[in-house]
């Protein structure tokens, strides 16, 4: 893949690829974008399962600034004692389906046979490495941290 300019450099080429790929418009769509990368350089967890999670949760991100009037997106890629953490906040119209109990998302999207799929993947690569998934609103910011164990 060839990118004409790179947006983001977190020392891991693989990531990169991907994230650049979905940033690249990022300042035609007017989005401030904040990033903080710190990981290892031995991986254990595998970076193709990394870029499950990061790509349906920046997927996710991109489509709900488009409805947003002022766009910010956080990234936050780190890793602390065997952990790797990420966290997505992203600004978002504060429209959002959510079940009885709270503990389900649904698409906001008409055609519910071929979107919603996204959270359903992260959680299950999450899972794969015995990890956690928290999901969050707070005014206008969407939050999304998760964990993988490095093992």
């Amino acid at each position: 893949m060839k990118l004409d300019k790179k947006v983001i450099d977190s020392g891991n080429s693989e990531i990169d690829c991907l994230l650049n790929y979905k940033l690249r418009n990022i300042e035609e769509m007017n989005i401030k974008l904040e990033t903080k990368f710190a990981l290892p350089h031995e991986l254990f967890i595998n970076v193709f399962d990394i870029n499950i999670v990061l790509g349906n949760l920046i997927d996710n991100a991109l489509e709900a600034l488009k409805q947003c009037d002022e766009r910010e997106l956080i990234i936050r890629l780190t890793y602390s004692k065997g952990v790797i953490f990420i966290t997505i906040k992203n600004s978002f119209s504060g429209n959002i389906k959510i079940d009885s109990n709270n503990q389900k998302l649904f698409t906001t999207k008409k055609d519910l046979n071929n979107h919603g799929l996204g959270l359903q993947s992260v959680q299950y690569t999450i899972d794969k490495y015995y990890g956690t998934m928290e999901i969050e609103t707070i005014e206008k910011m969407f939050i999304v941290k998760a964990l993988m164990y490095n093992k």
